[in-house]
């Protein structure tokens, strides 16, 4: 048997699970479709509008894939088979929403709804709209998170969800998506999260390990990452501050894993 895997020593999850993805589904193929879809997202845009524009900008920035490998980059340290499973996922993730986006080729709301009657942050995108990227990734990344976890300590991190939802929420928020997006988004994207579990449950635990080979790949492309945080716009101008602090974390991290390293050379 090849040494990179293992055998699957418990379920991570049962077909049940499959429940969270058809939940947004269904709801789109109710409730969501032509006429309903637009008239949804005017309602919810114009509601949104009343809270500060930075508030739903900072919000996106939970399903941008460069912010989230920068929140997640910690994980290395203390939970690392959460953090490959996050990878593993959001690739899978990221790969889907190019192909889904390709396919679908819908126009967003930008590109059919006069601009004076909805609130738009930044500049108007105005297609490859469904499926919603950032909800698709948010939820993937929450998925992968929460079903790495032991099942039995499963139930205490259920919150996780929240920030998925709510980068959901800013996508119509910032008049970047319709409702139908967002729903096929969270959908897809559950789907995309339970496949990194899936695999790194096969995985040796030394390669887990910070010493072995794919840490020193999840570290050069860190290096990218922080590029993209101190030079680069990730979606809204109003959100360099929090690229700021994004960097942060990421150079943070990289002190702390260096004096582990260290540490374990000289023991």
């Amino acid at each position: 048997m090849n040494q990179f895997i293992k055998p699957m020593s418990e379920r991570i999850f049962t077909p049940y699970v499959l429940l969270w993805p058809f939940t947004p589904f269904a709801i789109w193929l109710l409730f969501f479709q032509s006429v309903n879809n637009q008239a949804w997202f005017l309602r919810i845009n114009t509601y949104t509008s009343n809270y500060p524009d930075i508030l739903w900008t900072g919000l996106s920035l939970f399903g941008n894939g460069w912010a989230l490998f920068a929140l997640t980059l910690p994980l290395l340290l203390v939970a690392p088979k959460n953090f490959y499973a996050c990878l593993i996922s959001g690739l899978c993730a990221a790969l889907t929403s190019m192909w889904l986006k390709s396919w679908a080729d819908t126009p967003r709301p930008a590109g059919i709804i006069d601009h004076q009657l909805f609130h738009l942050i930044d500049q108007p995108l105005l297609s490859n709209g469904m499926p919603s990227g950032h909800t698709m990734t948010a939820f993937t990344i929450a998925f992968a998170i929460l079903y790495t976890i032991p099942k039995i300590q499963r139930s205490r991190w259920y919150w996780i969800i929240l920030p998925a939802i709510a980068a959901g929420l800013s996508r119509i928020a910032v008049g970047a998506h319709w409702v139908e997006d967002v729903l096929i988004g969270s959908a897809v994207g559950m789907c995309c999260g339970l496949i990194g579990p899936l695999v790194i449950n096969l995985v040796h635990s030394k390669y887990l390990a910070l010493s072995a080979w794919p840490a020193k790949v999840v570290l050069l492309a860190s290096i990218f990452c922080l590029y993209m945080l101190i030079f680069e716009t990730l979606d809204f101008l109003m959100n360099r501050p929090i690229q700021n602090i994004l960097a942060l974390i990421i150079l943070t991290t990289w002190m702390i894993i260096a004096r582990q390293l260290i540490q374990n050379k000289n023991s």
